[in-house]
């Protein structure tokens, strides 16, 4: 298996197929869900990186990085207030969207490469100090068990796939201490 950044027109497809096909069998509205995310350029770099996890050719995850901008982010649409918080620590913040993955043996392999390569991507090529994940409710402890991350308020209805979510937080030092550097790579601006 191997995570790549999704480039061309077919893997982007890939990845909106695979997120409509998951979020459609969880009884989610996709219909947000025609195009890759606004790929527009904020000071020179792309606001959306997605990722793809692969067993061959064949796609078997993918999980979207949103980096912020004068434009925000997608969790600002329910959770404003609490991402702005963050921002105003003069932190850099960033999201994961569009999480979607094949269930299946690879599942647990692909989700950790996708998370683990949005970290890559988010903390060391464009500095982000912090994370939002929106997760529907059952989610909720898994992600606080497998990656840390922590709760951010009572559940909302996300605008976006019309379900229930739930904010939750992760700074990413506490990820550089995870994987082992004795001290974070980046300070907060």
């Amino acid at each position: 298996m191997k995570v790549v950044v999704a480039r061309s027109r077919r893997e982007h497809e890939s990845a909106i197929t695979l997120v409509r096909q998951n979020y459609a069998r969880r009884g989610y509205r996709t219909s947000f869900l025609t195009e890759p995310p606004a790929a527009g350029r904020s000071q020179g770099l792309y606001r959306h990186v997605t990722l793809l996890a692969q067993q061959g050719e064949r796609a078997v995850g993918t999980l979207t990085l949103g980096l912020d901008s004068s434009a925000g982010l997608s969790v600002d649409e329910a959770h404003r207030c609490a991402v702005d918080a963050i921002r105003a620590q003069g932190r850099r913040v960033c999201e994961l969207i569009r999480l979607a993955v094949d269930v299946g043996e690879t599942s647990r392999s692909a989700l950790a490469l996708l998370v683990h390569s949005a970290y890559l991507v988010g903390r060391l090529v464009h500095r982000a100090t912090d994370v939002f994940i929106e997760v529907n409710p059952r989610h909720v402890a898994f992600y606080e068990r497998a990656f840390e991350f922590r709760r951010l308020g009572e559940p909302k209805m996300c605008p976006r796939v019309q379900a229930p979510s739930v904010l939750m937080h992760l700074e990413l030092s506490q990820l550089d201490r995870r994987i082992g550097l004795a001290r974070p790579l980046f300070q907060a601006a």
